[in-house]
């Protein structure tokens, strides 16, 4: 559709068309890839990266503290 002038309402002024354009015919949505995590430790799946870090956090990773040195294992 192009530019609209405004000149005779804000002298220098234009509508950028291009946003209402958008609205009005949207492109497509893109389509959404199907996420799985296996985790390395138990092999159990998850479809999201957020699930997946809390599960390895809570079930796998320890961190323990030693003359102030930290060290962590991961249990199985």
């Amino acid at each position: 559709m192009g530019d609209i002038s405004g000149e005779d309402v804000l002298p220098g002024s234009e509508l950028d068309m291009s946003l209402i354009d958008r609205i009005i015919d949207p492109l497509p949505p893109v389509p959404q890839i199907a996420l799985q995590i296996n985790c390395p430790v138990c092999n159990n799946i998850f479809n999201n990266k957020y699930e997946f870090m809390k599960h390895f956090e809570k079930v796998h990773l320890r961190i323990s503290m030693n003359d102030s040195v930290q060290r962590v294992t991961i249990q199985q």
